[in-house]
């Protein structure tokens, strides 16, 4: 543990030295925390997330695999229910019905943008 002795100035400012601010990476802005104890008090460099990327090494890269892996498996599993297919159903189409079911019964997710349910309702008239 090293010691610094530093003067208390105008208002209560230190200057904390060079060389620590340069071994923490303190510049001018930067926020620092001060924290009470019955004994004293420490200053202490928070860190951002940005300066805590990658602290967890391998273990957090495994996770975000995981997790990218999983989102992945998801987006496949989701479908868009366009204008054609509904066009295909109410024609009698097998596997338009099929794959309708499949959305009723939710064994698949499927999704309809509003601009294709009107694209349907203009075809019909």
């Amino acid at each position: 543990m090293e010691r610094y002795r530093v003067k208390v100035r105008k208002k209560g400012l230190i200057v904390i030295p060079a060389e620590v601010r340069r071994r923490f990476g303190i510049r001018e802005g930067s926020f620092l925390e001060l924290v009470v104890e019955k004994s004293g008090m420490r200053l202490i460099v928070p860190r951002s997330l940005k300066d805590a990327f990658g602290v967890d090494g391998e273990r957090a890269l495994e996770v975000v695999r995981l997790i990218s892996a999983s989102r992945r498996l998801r987006l496949k599993k989701r479908y868009v229910l366009d204008a054609s297919v509904l066009t295909l159903y109410f024609a009698g189409s097998k596997k338009a019905k099929e794959y309708i079911n499949a959305v009723y019964e939710e064994r698949i997710k499927a999704f309809i943008c509003e601009v294709n349910a009107a694209e349907f309702f203009v075809q019909l008239c």
